[in-house]
């Protein structure tokens, strides 16, 4: 999942915006890590949903 997050971070979404804002205060280290666990959990719940993944952000 830290691959996938590196490879995220690459793209503007609200993923990398919270990485952004993590990356400020705690370092890339940390940052990385909890944009990968938060990738892991969004995946988690549309496995465990059955739903397709939904953009928020952009549906605003």
């Amino acid at each position: 999942m830290v691959e996938a997050a590196h490879v995220h971070v690459k793209y503007d979404t609200h993923f990398t915006r919270a990485y952004h804002r993590i990356a400020a205060r705690r370092g890339k280290k940390v940052a990385i890590v909890a944009l990968a666990r938060r990738l892991l959990r969004c995946c988690y719940a549309m496995l465990r949903d059955r739903r397709p993944f939904v953009n928020h952000a952009q549906a605003q």
